[in-house]
């Protein structure tokens, strides 16, 4: 079973508890928590949690989009360390708009609402979005289709917009 690394901004604290709630005795489930990680860059994060094992090519990282993820640099840093290279390939990414985020449920998504570089690897075919589920068997449908993805498309992959500085709404 994959590891999943959680990636969300910090006003979903909600929907990751309840993330935790619905698969934490199903997956392991890692995710950077105050004071863990003090970096002053996007690069220093990014190094930092690939030398602390948060990222390794058998994790995947799923992002929690909510109506103002899209402005969290945090999340900025997560999605591009998880489209870098571990090792000998990116570990996997799953993109999944919550019950609150605008665009749930539609058949499209409105590519100012998501992270940029969720909406580049979208645009490619890298990745794919889904919406919210408490399906045991659907999440790991989706982490494995990730890791395969990761394994097979990696060439689709899209991550040269530079890092976020800062926060657009704090």
């Amino acid at each position: 079973m994959p590891d999943i690394f959680l990636s969300y901004d910090a006003g979903e604290e909600y929907w990751r508890v309840r993330f935790d709630d619905v698969f934490g005795r199903a997956f392991a489930c890692n995710m950077v928590r105050p004071a863990q990680i003090q970096a002053e860059t996007g690069q220093s994060y990014i190094d930092d949690l690939a030398a602390k094992g948060f990222l390794t090519p058998e994790t995947v990282t799923v992002v929690l989009l909510g109506p103002k993820t899209y402005s969290s640099r945090k999340v900025d840093w997560e999605i591009a360390a998880a489209l870098n290279k571990i090792g000998s390939r990116p570990a996997g990414l799953v993109a999944m708009r919550l019950p609150n985020h605008q665009d749930h449920g539609k058949s499209s998504v409105n590519p100012r609402r998501i992270p940029s570089r969720i909406a580049d690897n979208l645009k490619s075919g890298y990745i794919k979005l889904y919406d919210w589920t408490e399906s045991q068997r659907e999440l790991e449908t989706r982490l494995f289709s990730a890791l395969k993805d990761a394994r097979q498309r990696a060439h689709l992959i899209k991550n040269s917009r530079a890092l976020m500085e800062r926060d657009m709404f704090r």
